[in-house]
């Protein structure tokens, strides 16, 4: 994606096809605001596998949707994984790789796979 901005500056592409939308962003404004680049230099942008493109007018409706719900889904699994995190903590749960400096990890956690 490092290529692609400076490629689009210099016109060298008509269209931009990826694999799968979730390879470039998870953030509608992020996408958003790829797209709106894309638009300005005239450049048109395929997604293969969410069968999105963007010369429709439904292509481009299906993008916008495709982008929030993929937002939502990465900031829902933040939530949830935060969430466990300090339910494990809170019930006397070691979280992490690393054992606190002083401390030995005892042979009934070691056992029970809570490494």
């Amino acid at each position: 994606m490092e290529q692609l901005p400076r490629m689009i500056r210099k016109r060298a592409v008509d269209c931009a096809v990826i694999a799968k939308l979730d390879r470039i962003t998870r953030s509608v404004r992020d996408l958003g605001d790829s797209v709106e680049q894309f638009q300005r230099y005239g450049v048109e942008f395929a997604s293969v596998a969410d069968n999105i493109d963007t010369t429709t007018v439904a292509g481009r409706l299906g993008l916008n949707i495709m982008a929030g719900v993929a937002q939502w889904k990465r900031e829902a699994i933040g939530e949830r994984t935060a969430e466990a995190l300090s339910h494990i903590r809170a019930h006397g749960g070691r979280v992490g790789r690393f054992i606190e400096f002083g401390y030995t990890l005892g042979e009934d956690i070691a056992v029970h796979g809570w490494v």
